[in-house]
C-alpha cells in the first residue's frame, strides 16, 4: 500500500469529485482513478460509489476512514520519532479534552519537561472519541478525556471531577435567564443529557458552541449566561462583573485519564501520570473520594 493512495482517498472524501481531486493533487484524473482502484483491490472492497452526483463513500469506505487517517498519522509520527532520536531518547504524545487545555494540559507540560527531561513531547487538544481511537492505534500515550469508550485495550482511571455552574451578566436568578441570552456549551454527552433533563427551556438557546473557550470569549464580548467550570466561574464573578446563578442546578463533569493497557506500566507513562496528579492537586481537582476510598456522593445542589 502506498501513501499517495491514502492521500487520494482522503482528498476524494472531501471533494467527492475525481476531477477536483486531480486538480488539488496536481495529477491526472486517470491517476486518481488508478490509485482508488489499487487501494480498493488491496483492501478487498469497493470504497466509492460513482454517479452523476459525484463520488460518495460506500459503507466500506466510511469504515476505512479512521484506518486511513491512522495510517497517515502513523507515518508522520514515525518520521517525528526517528527525527528526534539524535537529541532525545524518544517521543511521547499527550492529549486532553479541548476544554481542559488551559486549565490542565499546559500546566501538565511544565511538569512533564521536568519529569521526562530526555523525552520529546507532543501535545494535542481534541475530543474524547478521537482520543480513544488514537490511543487504540498507538498514536497517543496518554489522554485526558470526558467520555470513556469502553474497549478491552484501553485503561481508564477517574482523575478528577469538576462542578459546572451557571454564571450570568444579567441576573443571579434562574427565572431571568432566557434562551436568547444563553450560551449552551456541549462539554460532553453526559453534560448534555443532564442539561436537557433539568433545563429543557435553555436547551433551545439561540447560540450553542462546542468549545468552552469559545463560550468564554462570547461571554466577555456580549455578556449573557453560560455554564462554566467552577474555578473559571469564580474568576468571572470576582474579576469580570458576572453573577453566579445561585438557584440553577450544578452539574458534575467527570474526567478520566486513559492509556493503552500495553503502555500502562511503562516507567515513562507512570512518571507522566504522577506529574498529572501533581497538577490536579495544585489545582484542587480531585476524583471525589471519601476517606475510606469510596466515591463521594454529589452535593444536594449537584445533579
Amino acid at each position: 500500500m502506498q501513501l499517495d493512495w491514502i492521500d487520494t482517498f482522503l482528498d476524494l472524501l472531501e471533494t467527492k469529485n475525481f476531477n477536483r481531486t486531480a486538480e488539488r493533487l496536481n495529477i491526472t484524473q486517470s491517476t486518481v482513478s488508478a490509485r482508488v482502484q489499487s487501494l480498493e483491490k488491496h483492501v478487498g472492497a469497493v470504497l466509492f460509489e460513482r454517479g452523476r452526483g459525484g463520488a460518495h463513500a460506500t459503507p466500506a469506505g466510511r469504515r476505512f476512514i479512521d484506518y486511513a487517517r491512522s495510517i497517515k498519522l502513523s507515518w508522520t509520527m514515525a518520521r517525528q520519532d526517528i527525527g528526534v532520536l539524535d537529541k532525545f531518547d524518544g517521543l511521547m504524545r499527550f492529549a486532553s479534552q479541548v476544554s481542559l487545555m488551559d486549565q490542565v494540559l499546559l500546566k501538565w507540560v511544565d511538569k512533564l519537561k521536568v519529569a521526562l527531561p530526555s523525552t520529546a513531547i507532543y501535545l494535542e487538544a481534541d475530543y474524547s472519541n478521537q482520543m480513544v481511537t488514537d490511543l487504540m492505534f498507538g498514536n497517543l500515550d496518554i489522554a485526558l478525556l470526558y467520555m470513556p469508550r469502553y474497549i478491552p485495550d484501553i485503561s481508564y482511571e477517574e482523575i478528577f471531577r469538576e462542578r459546572m455552574v451557571m454564571v450570568s451578566s444579567d441576573s443571579p436568578h434562574l427565572s431571568d435567564q432566557t434562551p436568547e441570552r444563553y450560551i449552551r456549551v456541549s462539554y460532553s454527552g453526559t453534560f448534555d443529557k443532564q442539561h436537557s433533563e433539568f433545563l429543557p427551556d435553555l436547551c433551545r438557546s439561540r447560540l450553542a458552541v462546542g468549545l468552552g473557550s469559545m463560550a468564554v470569549t462570547l461571554l466577555r464580548r456580549e455578556g449573557g449566561s453560560c455554564y462554566l467550570p467552577e474555578a473559571l466561574a469564580d474568576d468571572f464573578v470576582e474579576n469580570e462583573g458576572f453573577m453566579r446563578v445561585e438557584d440553577a442546578p450544578d452539574f458534575e463533569q467527570r474526567t478520566y485519564v486513559a492509556t493503552h493497557v500495553r503502555r500502562r506500566h511503562d516507567h515513562k507513562v507512570q512518571k507522566a501520570l504522577r506529574a498529572l496528579k501533581e497538577v490536579c492537586d495544585e489545582q484542587g481537582l480531585h476524583p471525589g473520594l471519601e476517606a475510606d476510598g469510596s466515591i463521594a456522593g454529589p452535593d444536594t445542589n449537584t445533579i
